[in-house]
C-alpha cells in the first residue's frame, strides 16, 4: 500500500450534487421541492410589501442560507425566478379567436387577473429595474428625503396662489 500524504488527507471532494443543476437537466425532486418552497415564500413576501434579501427569504422558507443562495445568489435571480414562475402563464396563453379585437380582450382578461394576482413580486421587479438603472446612470444620484422638502413647500406655494387670486378678483 503506498504511503499516505499529507496533502492526499487534506483533499475536499466537491461533489457536483451540491450545485444546481443546469437548466437544461431537469431538478431532482428534492430539488424541485426545495425550489418551490424558495419561489412561494418569496412571493408571499413581496405580496405582504417586503422586499427580502436571500438572507430573509432564507429565514422565512426555514431553509439554511446556503441553500437559499445555491438556488438564488442575489436579489436579481431571484426576482428572475419569481416573475417567470407568476408571469410564464401569460407568455404561454395561446389565442383562439381570429378576430384581432376578440384576441386583445381575451388577452386582457387572462393576463390582468394573473397580473393582479402577483401585484407584489412585479412591483419588487419594477424596484429592482429602477435601482439598477439608477446605479447604471452617471450623474447625481437620487437621495431619499426629497419628498419632505417638496411637502414643506406645497403650503407656501398654496399661501402664494390664494394671494395671487385675490389680487386678480
Amino acid at each position: 500500500m503506498p504511503p499516505v500524504s499529507r496533502h492526499d488527507l487534506c483533499e475536499v471532494d466537491v461533489s457536483l450534487s451540491a450545485f444546481p443543476a443546469p437548466r437544461d437537466e431537469p431538478l431532482t425532486h428534492t430539488r424541485a421541492r426545495t425550489r418551490k418552497l424558495l419561489l412561494a415564500s418569496a412571493m408571499e413576501l413581496y405580496d405582504d410589501g417586503a422586499f427580502p434579501s436571500i438572507t430573509e427569504l432564507a429565514a422565512h422558507a426555514q431553509v439554511s442560507r446556503a441553500t437559499a443562495y445555491r438556488y438564488f445568489p442575489t436579489q436579481s435571480a431571484l426576482i428572475t425566478a419569481v416573475v417567470a414562475e407568476s408571469l410564464g402563464p401569460i407568455l404561454q396563453w395561446e389565442p383562439y379567436d381570429d378576430d384581432a379585437l376578440l384576441r386583445i380582450q381575451q388577452l386582457l382578461a387572462f393576463a390582468y387577473p394573473q397580473m393582479e394576482q402577483h401585484e407584489g413580486a412585479l412591483r419588487a421587479a419594477l424596484q429592482l429595474s429602477l435601482q439598477q438603472w439608477a446605479n447604471a446612470t452617471p450623474g447625481e444620484k437620487f437621495v431619499r428625503g426629497n419628498r419632505k422638502r417638496l411637502l414643506k413647500l406645497a403650503p407656501s406655494r398654496c399661501r402664494i396662489n390664494c394671494r395671487r387670486r385675490r389680487c386678480s378678483a
